[in-house]
């Protein structure tokens, strides 16, 4: 599950302390484990999932803001 979130984390461009603090999970946690250090328990992974979810949503939801609402596929300034 590890290995799914930090693929999509990363193809997301999303950072990695972003992720972290919205987690409530420290960044040192995180690069143990995907450095293969360190296990992490269900109930992290849970919260990383949940909060790359919502952070994925947040940033499409700024991406659709930004996009003319007539699909012209302009940018407003």
């Amino acid at each position: 599950m590890f290995s799914d979130i930090e693929a999509r984390r990363a193809a997301a461009g999303i950072d990695q302390k972003a992720l972290c603090h919205r987690a409530g999970v420290h960044q040192t946690t995180y690069t143990a484990r995907k450095n293969g250090r360190r296990n992490v328990s269900e109930t992290t992974l849970k919260k990383l999932d949940e909060a790359l979810s919502a952070l994925i949503l947040e940033k499409k939801a700024t991406i659709d803001d930004l996009v003319d609402d007539e699909g012209s596929g302009e940018v407003r300034q």
